[in-house]
This record gives C-alpha cells, sequence and structure tokens, in this order.
C-alpha cells in the first residue's frame, strides 16, 4: 500500500516538472537544398541563436495569405546546424527550389521564385504584399558582416 502511494506520488511529481517546450512547434521549416528537415521555428529574437525564427515585427503566418519573415543565422554556429547557422547556405538557393513548413500540423509548400538578393541592413522594402502567400527568407550578408541581409522570397503553391 505505501508503496502504491509513493509510486503515485513520484508520477505525479513527474507529470509538474515536465517542462512547457515539450510540446511539438506549432511550426517546422523544410529546406533541403540547405539540408534543412523538420527544423522547429522559433519565436523571438531570444531563440535566434537555436535556429530559425519569424521574424518579430511581422505577425503574418502560413495560411493567413500574407507575406511572412523567417530570419537565421548564417556564420554563427546553432545547434544542430554544424559549425554555422542554418542559413549559411542560403545564397544557394535558386528560382524553382522547394521550401515547406508545416503549421499547426498542416503542410504548407514554397517555390523560390527568384536568386537571392542583397540589401541593406534595414531594408524591409523587399517584403511586399502581392497578394499571394510569400515567405521571405533572410541572414546577414555578406559573411562575417551585419552590413546588410541576403533575402530570398518563395511563394505558396500548394497548401
Amino acid at each position: 500500500m505505501k508503496f502504491a502511494l509513493l509510486f503515485a506520488t513520484v508520477i505525479a511529481g513527474l507529470a509538474f516538472t515536465v517542462p512547457a517546450s515539450s510540446s511539438p512547434p506549432a511550426a517546422m521549416l523544410t529546406i533541403p537544398k540547405l539540408g534543412i528537415f523538420n527544423k522547429p521555428i522559433g519565436n523571438g529574437a531570444s531563440m535566434l541563436e537555436y535556429g530559425p525564427i519569424w521574424h518579430p515585427e511581422v505577425h503574418a503566418r502560413p495560411g493567413d495569405g500574407k507575406p511572412m519573415v523567417i530570419a537565421g543565422h548564417d556564420v554563427t554556429p546553432v545547434p544542430g546546424y554544424g559549425a554555422h547557422g542554418p542559413f549559411y547556405h542560403l545564397v544557394n538557393l535558386h528560382k524553382g527550389d522547394l521550401v515547406k513548413i508545416r503549421w499547426h500540423g498542416r503542410l504548407r509548400v514554397y517555390r523560390v521564385v527568384a536568386e537571392p538578393t542583397w540589401h541593406q541592413e534595414n531594408d524591409y522594402q523587399v517584403v511586399v504584399d502581392k497578394g499571394v502567400e510569400a515567405v521571405w527568407f533572410y541572414s546577414c550578408w555578406p559573411r562575417y558582416t551585419h552590413n546588410g541581409r541576403l533575402w530570398v522570397e518563395a511563394d505558396l503553391v500548394r497548401s
């Protein structure tokens, strides 16, 4: 009897010690050309050291039909991405490459529409609402600087 009570107490205690982060992430990113497969997209700039994040000032998400922005490090090492960041090879994305975002269990596929472009550090005018759901990816560029950003746009092709 005492063992059963002790066991129940331990199990109940474990239920309260499981961290909130044990729930599955709302968004998972796959970019085969970059070697990114089912990696979480974080929320907030403080999560950038763990992988790609939704840009804190752009609130659209898959299914909203609006422009979205995902940022990621290029040369800064991020756990799970080798000796660099998730967007180290962003420059290698080309027109026609596919990107997948699983948002709350629903898969959406996007196709890169143009070659990567460089813009000044705070130039977000590259992100425009063209009336189609699109996602822009960016990282610092040129490498080892913070002088500008490398941008890649992908438009929704399948939801």
